[in-house]
């Protein structure tokens, strides 16, 4: 909180104590009103008042592919919900920061929050950023969220909230899938990419284990810089090792279509599985390979026939928040906003950081054909994603579908 001294000059002939007593008091007032606000957050106040969430996620960084469809979906759902009156006559008021996935940025993003009176800091996706807000959010008792967890979502922290699904989630699929989908002759091995950062860097040991379950060795493991477009050449020496399973954690566009075509023109013909990123349908159009797999927990929004994929993209449409649709981050982002709507909803007339957390903790909800399973969060488990599925690219229908054992 800032603070401003008020000094009081006497005028000729003085003042009386009475007079500098009630203008103490009526600045003594206003500091414990602003106190009051920027500790506990919006308090509702009625029917007309409006509650305010703060999205801070990378708009114009290296991630801001993710980012952008993050935060479109969690604007498009209270949008709609706004459409219809707000949560029990309340709007949903929100501000919107891009931290460039700069973890200084992000900071003074999240102090800037701190001092307002918004209920919660959400829609990280850089994981550098989530590791430093998520320390912070702790100690201050406000909400927030990330994609990829405080910590890789590892554990429950008080106010930390993971949107996507744990490291530990995502070994245990590809160890599932190598089960059915890699032959595994004798001395078979596997190699993994993935762009550098906080919670890449821990990924190489547990997937290592989660493969040596299914007789597969983890044998090459490369972090690129996240700058990193052009990855023939990491391609070329993978492929030089013949393993019989290629394991990705890479961006959208550029990055995974260099991996891939490089991988194929110096002969390997095995399975490419991706996660924790955002590879979306352009990519997986112009790649057209049945062997390239994408982990994933949502449906995908160029499916159409889904009625709810269909309400999704009305509201996007209707309020212009239509880029990034094409990538299952922005389904995320919106399932996400659906669960706020909802704790916001149990906060009622007077909701507080505090009572917010306690409603968002203590929510769940269906995953009502956009993502797999029931979503949402307990006070033993943080983790919005309860399943996940794998899909590959059907081009005669055009949009991404689970393969078959790894559905909703």
């Amino acid at each position: 909180m800032n603070t401003r001294q008020l000094r009081l000059r006497p005028k000729a002939g003085g003042t009386t104590v009475t007079a500098v007593a009630t203008v103490a008091l009526a600045v003594l007032s206003a500091a414990c009103s602003n106190l009051s606000a920027s500790s506990a957050g919006s308090t509702g106040g009625g029917t007309d008042a409006s509650y305010t969430i703060t999205l801070s996620g990378d708009r114009s960084g290296p991630y801001a592919e993710a980012g952008t469809a993050d935060m479109n979906g969690f604007q498009a759902y209270v949008d709609g919900v706004n459409d219809k009156g707000g949560v029990n006559g309340h709007k949903i008021s929100l501000k919107v920061l891009d931290d460039q996935s700069d973890v200084p940025t992000a900071l003074a993003n999240y102090q800037q929050t701190l001092s307002s009176d918004s209920l919660g800091f959400f829609e990280q996706n850089d994981n550098n950023v989530a590791n430093a807000i998520g320390a912070k959010a702790q100690q201050d008792g406000i909400a927030v969220s990330s994609i990829g967890g405080f910590h890789s979502g590892v554990g429950v922290y008080p106010y930390n909230y993971t949107m996507g699904p744990t490291a530990a989630q995502f070994f245990a699929t590809i160890a599932k899938f190598a089960s059915v989908h890699v032959k595994k002759t004798a001395g078979a091995t596997a190699e993994f990419i993935a762009y550098d950062d906080a919670n890449t860097e821990t990924y190489a040991k547990p997937l290592g284990a989660a493969l040596a379950t299914e007789g597969i060795k983890l044998v090459g493991s490369q972090l690129v810089p996240t700058t990193s477009i052009d990855l023939t050449l990491a391609a070329s020496n993978f492929a030089a090792k013949h393993p019989a399973l290629v394991v990705t954690a890479l961006q959208d566009g550029a990055p995974m279509i260099s991996m891939v075509t490089g991988l194929r023109a110096h002969g390997y013909t095995g399975p490419i599985i991706n996660f924790d990123s955002n590879v979306g349908d352009a990519t997986m159009k112009k790649l057209n390979d049945p062997q390239v797999y994408l982990i994933g927990y949502t449906a995908d929004s160029a499916d159409t026939s889904n009625p709810a994929v269909e309400t999704m993209l009305s509201v996007a449409a209707k309020h212009g928040l239509t880029a990034g649709s094409d990538q299952y981050f922005y389904v995320n982002g919106y399932m996400l906003a659906k669960l706020v709507v909802q704790a916001i909803g149990t906060c009622g007339d007077s909701c507080t950081r505090k009572s917010f957390n306690s409603a968002l903790e203590n929510t769940k909800t269906s995953g009502d054909g956009l993502m797999a399973g029931t979503i949402g969060f307990s006070p033993t488990d943080h983790d919005m994603v309860s399943s996940l599925i794998i899909d590959q690219w059907d081009g005669t229908k055009g949009y991404l579908v689970p393969i078959a054992g790894f559905g909703f």
